[in-house]
């Protein structure tokens, strides 16, 4: 058996439940902006031009006319 654990008080001891509390609690605080950041990727960025190109959209009409057509 380890013996540091022998020679502490007993109220120095830490307990398994506040052992995994606290790694929770470091868990969930260095985690939680990275994922926070992850999510919000698309408020946080300029939106782009959704618009086509004016040649690309003439070719849509033209060939969208052209079955209508047939």
């Amino acid at each position: 058996m380890n013996r540091a654990i022998l020679s502490l008080a007993r109220g120095q001891q830490v307990l398994l439940g506040e052992k995994i509390g606290l790694y929770s609690l470091i868990c969930v605080a260095f985690m939680s902006y990275p994922t926070w950041v992850l999510f919000r990727l698309d408020s946080l960025r300029p939106r782009p031009d959704n618009a086509l190109a004016p040649e690309v959209q003439e070719e849509i009409d033209a060939r969208a006319a052209a079955r209508a057509a047939k």
